[in-house]
This record gives structure tokens, C-alpha cells and sequence, in this order.
């Protein structure tokens, strides 16, 4: 039987982006070898939602990450708190990003609603 796995990442330091990331891939690749579904969210907050800013500077490369798991079918949802709280506007954000009023709340009602929580 093929069992669907639902799986949601947090991440609010941007140090922790490339740990994130390699578990991400990480865990499709082993999904896909024991073929199972997975289905991947990624939940950024506080800090951390300054990764998604497109013009950033400071970032340069990282779309190429971003992309790479929206190609896999991955959803990136940022916090809306976290970016009114440090002055971003949302059509700074890459395209492919949605966001959610309150992450920490997005990040209960998920896992109420079966997914796994994983913070590296």
C-alpha cells in the first residue's frame, strides 16, 4: 500500500536554510526509494522570512534552491506576523511564495490535520 506521508518543516533562522534544505531533498529521496507519497511544506517565520525577499542581496543563489523544491512539489508558506513585523512587503517575496496570517498557528492547524513537524 502506498501511504501518503505529510510532512511539515519550520524554519525562523536563516542560519539553518542549507540544513533545511538537504533535509527536504533528503527525505523525497528516501520517499521516492520506498515509494511513498510525500507531501512537503515548508513553514518560514521570524527572521528567517527574509530568505524570501527576491531582491535580497544576501541571498543571491538561493531562488535556485527555492525553485529546485517547487519543482518537487513542495509549498513554501511565510508568516505574515514575521513580515509585517520587519517592514516586508509581500510583493517582495519571490512569485512562488503564499503566506499565512499566523505561522505558529498554520504550523497547529497542520499538524492537526496529520502532517509530521520537523524543525532542523
Amino acid at each position: 500500500m502506498n501511504k501518503k506521508l505529510r510532512v511539515i518543516f519550520h524554519i525562523d533562522e536563516i542560519d539553518k536554510w542549507n540544513l533545511l534544505y538537504s533535509n527536504v531533498i533528503n527525505l523525497l529521496k528516501a520517499g521516492e526509494k520506498e515509494d511513498k507519497i510525500i507531501e512537503v511544506e515548508i513553514l518560514v517565520n521570524s527572521l528567517a522570512v527574509k530568505l524570501l525577499e527576491k531582491e535580497s542581496e544576501k541571498f543571491v543563489g538561493i531562488e535556485k534552491d527555492f525553485s529546485s523544491l517547487i519543482e518537487k512539489g513542495v509549498t513554501i508558506y511565510a508568516c505574515e506576523n514575521s513580515l509585517r513585523g520587519l517592514k516586508i512587503e509581500k510583493n517582495s517575496l519571490f512569485p512562488f511564495i503564499s503566506t499565512v496570517s499566523s505561522g505558529v498557528f498554520y504550523l497547529v492547524l497542520q499538524q492537526n490535520n496529520g502532517f509530521s513537524y520537523i524543525k532542523p
